[in-house]
């Protein structure tokens, strides 16, 4: 159970962080630290990069 919820947890944050990529590149916008964070800490690095523009 446990393993399956940490996986679950990697998989989709890993997917928020290329999200995070994708936006930078398409906005011509710098992500710098905040593709590792979002891989660490999920919707928090999303939102610190959202509200850092």
């Amino acid at each position: 159970m446990l393993r399956s919820l940490l996986k679950l947890t990697a998989i989709t944050h890993t997917i928020l962080a290329a999200a995070v990529v994708a936006h930078s590149r398409l906005t011509d916008r710098e992500a710098g630290i905040w593709i590792p964070l979002t891989l660490g800490f999920g919707l928090f690095g999303v939102a610190g990069y959202l509200l850092d523009g």
